[in-house]
C-alpha cells in the first residue's frame, strides 16, 4: 500500500462534497482497502483514518488492531465497523494539514476544513495532534483536538486541521 498523507472527503457522511473520485468504503476487523489514507503514526506504524458511528453521528478516528478507535465522553471508543476514505491520485495533492490551536480553524483562501459529522449544531472537523511520541487523528471539540488513546479521550490544544484545496 502506498504511503500517503491523511485525506478525508465527506461525500458519504453528508458534509462538504470534495473530489468526485474520493469515496468512503465500509470496513471492519481492521480492514483497510485500496488507496486508504492515514493521518498519523504511533510506534513506527501508520494510523489509518477511519470514521466510526456512535450516538447518531460519525467520529473521526484511527485504525488500531481490528477497530476504529476515537475519543468520546472521556473514553476511547472501539468501533468494529467503520468507514475509511479512498482517494484518487488526482485529488491527493489537494489535501493538506494546517496548524491551529485553541479550537481555531484556519481561514485560508481556496481551502475548506474537512468535516466528518455533527453533534447537534457542532461540526466535527478532522484534526491531528502529537501525543506520547506519536501523531493521532481526531476531531475538534471546544478548544482542543480530541482523540482516543490508552482507553481515554485525550485533549490537545495545539493541533493541525485537515483541509481541502478547492481551486
Amino acid at each position: 500500500m502506498k504511503r500517503l498523507s491523511l485525506a478525508l472527503a465527506v461525500a458519504l457522511l453528508g458534509a462538504t462534497a470534495l473530489y468526485a473520485q474520493d469515496r468512503w468504503v465500509p470496513g471492519s476487523n481492521g480492514q483497510v482497502n485500496g488507496f486508504t489514507l492515514y493521518g498519523g503514526y504511533e510506534n513506527g506504524n501508520n494510523l489509518f483514518l477511519c470514521a466510526g458511528f456512535l450516538n447518531g453521528t460519525y467520529h473521526p478516528g484511527k485504525i488500531v488492531g481490528s477497530n476504529c478507535n476515537f475519543g468520546y465522553g472521556g473514553r476511547e471508543i472501539e468501533a468494529n465497523s467503520y468507514y475509511t476514505l479512498q482517494v484518487s491520485q488526482a485529488s491527493l495533492q489537494r489535501y493538506s494539514w494546517h496548524k491551529a490551536s485553541n479550537g481555531g480553524i484556519p481561514r485560508l483562501n481556496g481551502y475548506v476544513p474537512i468535516e466528518v459529522g455533527r453533534e447537534g449544531n457542532r461540526i466535527l472537523y478532522v484534526c491531528r495532534a502529537p501525543y506520547n511520541g506519536g501523531v493521532h487523528p481526531g476531531k475538534i471539540v471546544g478548544s482542543n483536538c480530541n482523540f482516543g488513546w490508552g482507553g481515554q479521550e485525550i485533549t490537545v490544544p495545539n493541533y493541525e486541521v485537515l483541509m481541502f484545496r478547492t481551486n
